[in-house]
């Protein structure tokens, strides 16, 4: 499993994070959402997902693990205005951003530097 931490702040040397995500990066049905649950669980952390489809599939890999996690959100309840939530998992990023875009996504950019964990 290739777990990249991505981040953004003032310098190259990154001794303090100031904003950082990890990028799970796994072929389909090989444990990227289990490894996001444990995360939501650990960290006690909301995860977006495409749709109810997803975010069946999600509470039930929680369930399967016996792990408790914050209910899941759907696109649909995005723009997220809780000032109670400052920050999020995302379950299948190509698929949320083609679901909110409205067409494919065929290439994404960051700034942000990917350092392997």
């Amino acid at each position: 499993m290739k777990i990249y931490e991505m981040g953004r702040g003032s310098g190259k040397t990154f001794k303090k994070r100031v904003n950082y995500m990890k990028i799970i990066n796994l072929d389909r049905g090989q444990g990227k959402t289990t490894e996001l649950v444990k995360i939501s669980n650990k960290e006690w952390k909301y995860i977006v997902c495409k749709d109810q489809q997803r975010l069946d599939i999600i509470m039930d890999v929680a369930e399967r693990l016996g792990l408790d996690i914050p209910f899941p959100i759907t696109i649909k309840e995005l723009p997220l205005k809780s000032r109670f939530i400052e920050s999020v998992l995302i379950d299948d990023i190509e698929d949320v951003l083609s679901t909110l875009i409205g067409k494919q996504v065929d290439v994404i950019t960051t700034s942000g530097e990917l350092l392997k964990e």
